[in-house]
């Protein structure tokens, strides 16, 4: 069996067995695709996950200063307070708008969780009112 250069060493009638550049390429390119895909997915989950979670620890803490103000012996008086806490192992910052109502013996209170400055607006805002304790 003579084989020149370049021709295939196959025997007559057997059958070419493997795969084109071209058909290589194009899998390697679909592959890339979907895993570029996955990947992304994989990401945007995460993400998500951190951004519920942060939302989350941020709506205990407003419930948690709202619930503070409801315990009050007192009536809290109108005005605004701010300040930080520790919670959940993280720096959160809070503001506390309480303003009058129509109703004398009830304050609304508009909470509003952060985190430390510089890191954008508030993460959520909440109102509550408080009614006067008897």
């Amino acid at each position: 069996m003579r084989h020149r250069l370049g021709s295939p060493s196959r025997l007559p009638g057997q059958r070419a067995c493997g795969f084109t550049l071209l058909e290589v390429l194009t899998a390697m390119t679909v592959l890339a695709i979907a895993l570029g895909a996955a990947i992304k997915a994989v990401s945007d989950g995460a993400r998500t996950t951190a951004y519920i979670e942060e939302q989350t620890l941020a709506h205990w803490l407003a419930l948690n200063k709202i619930a503070e103000q409801r315990l009050s012996a007192t009536l809290p008086s109108v005005g605004s307070q701010g300040g930080s806490t520790q919670f959940a192992g993280q720096d959160w910052h809070w503001t506390t708008v309480l303003s009058a109502t129509p109703d004398a013996a009830t304050r609304r209170l508009q909470i509003e969780i952060r985190r430390p400055p510089g890191e954008g607006g508030p993460l959520i805002t909440r109102i509550a009112f408080l009614p006067a304790v008897k």
